[in-house]
């Protein structure tokens, strides 16, 4: 699990799970937003959906193109469990030190990450493609369920309906 920032580099990560988690590992929090389940959806929770998707965006981005660069995340590592949280680290490292002093652009070129088109939709980065090649992403394992709580459910509410009043962005109509 890891955080990053808006430059695809990470500012935090933890490593040693030892299990593949989805985002439906994580329960609903006050500070942790889930989308809402279902496909029709109400105006304000279909814009909550995607704003928080577009949100997520930045995060699969840099685990993109993490992945794509360093080749041994491509597949299970088939070591002790120390050398591999060892091995993970360091490709964070020399990811985010990479990101931070590539001034041509050539491990992370602008078409490499997913961006806005013209008409508000998705133009996916070459690095979905470059995983692909290979049979795409590794597969999580592991999924869990777990309750949130009433006042975790209140926030997404309140955050759905900011969306859709003061919070409202131009194209956001145009996703859902």
């Amino acid at each position: 699990m890891a955080s990053c920032d808006a430059r695809y580099t990470f500012t935090s990560a933890s490593i040693g799970s030892y299990g593949g988690q989805s985002d439906g590992a994580f329960p609903l929090k006050e500070n942790l937003m889930r989308p809402y389940p279902g496909a029709q959806l109400p105006r304000n929770k279909a814009i909550f959906n995607y704003r928080l998707s577009r949100a997520r965006r930045v995060i699969e981005n840099s685990f993109g193109i993490l992945t794509a660069r360093w080749r041994v995340l491509r597949k299970l590592i088939d070591f002790s469990p120390k050398n591999c949280e060892t091995i993970v680290l360091t490709c964070l490292v020399l990811h985010n030190f990479v990101m931070l002093n590539d001034h041509d652009r050539w491990y992370c070129p602008d078409t490499f990450v997913d961006t806005d088109t013209a008409d508000h939709g998705i133009l996916e980065g070459e690095w979905r493609e470059d995983l692909e090649s290979v049979g795409g992403a590794l597969h999580s394992i592991c999924t869990t369920r777990r309750n949130a709580s009433s006042f975790a459910f209140r926030v997404r509410d309140f955050l759905a309906d900011y969306f859709i009043n003061q919070g409202a962005v131009s194209f956001q109509e145009d996703r859902i």
